[in-house]
């Protein structure tokens, strides 16, 4: 196994652990004041940085992606720092690395699925459809 593949299998671990963490520091004790949220960071292909983000998330914003036939960015949307992406209808790809998806190659979200995404700009996350209708729902929110 390459140590990128280690590190990102241990970010992984790390952060379903503090999730499950909190889950139970909560229960019987009411309704948290924060939440503690877990967000991985990338830099590179083997560099991942862990924070967690005490408080709650802050939508700031919604956008349906309609007409991927072709690699489309993300939009802008003032204040965000996290998205959700769901893929509705279709299969999506999708890359971050500068480098446009293509219908075959890039991380493939299925239909009904969700991905949480952030970086230090979000318009670098690309999307496009597997199939003719796939739709990308926008979840953007700010910590």
């Amino acid at each position: 196994m390459s140590r990128s593949l280690k590190l990102s299998w241990i970010a992984v671990c790390v952060v379903a652990l503090l999730a499950a963490g909190n889950i139970l520091s909560s229960l019987g004790s009411g309704p948290p004041a924060h939440q503690v949220i877990p967000v991985l960071f990338g830099a590179g292909s083997s560099q991942y940085s862990l924070r967690t983000v005490d408080g709650t998330l802050r939508p700031v914003g919604y956008r349906q992606l309609a007409s991927l036939g072709s690699a489309t960015s993300i939009p802008t949307v003032s204040g965000a720092e996290l998205v959700m992406i769901q893929a509705e209808g279709q299969n999506l790809r999708f890359r971050d690395d500068k480098i446009a998806p293509t219908t075959s190659v890039g991380f493939q979200i299925f239909a009904g699925d969700s991905l949480w995404y952030n970086a230090a700009d979000l318009t670098d996350g690309q999307l496009i459809e597997e199939s003719a209708s796939g739709k990308a729902n926008l979840l953007f929110y700010s910590y």
